[in-house]
């Protein structure tokens, strides 16, 4: 939510304009993920880590993506 994003940005380097840089380049969405400084980013893109790695490296900012999958059974709302 956005009263949790601005308490927590500060601890993250850039979030603002990464957050940007990946909407802009296809995420479906972006948020801090947790207490941060993780990001959730959502793509349908199977090949998405590509362009986070790009975008963090363009910040000079570490970064280590775990891809997951909606399980089976789960609800998919697209």
């Amino acid at each position: 939510d956005s009263y949790h994003q601005r308490m927590r940005s500060p601890i993250f380097p850039f979030f603002y304009e990464i957050k940007e840089e990946l909407l802009k380049s296809g995420a479906d969405g972006v948020c801090l993920s947790g207490a941060g400084p993780s990001l959730l980013i959502l793509s349908q893109n199977d090949n998405f880590e590509n362009v986070i790695v790009s975008i963090y490296n363009k910040f000079n900012v570490s970064v280590y993506v775990k891809k997951a999958k909606v399980a089976k059974g789960a609800y998919e709302v697209i």
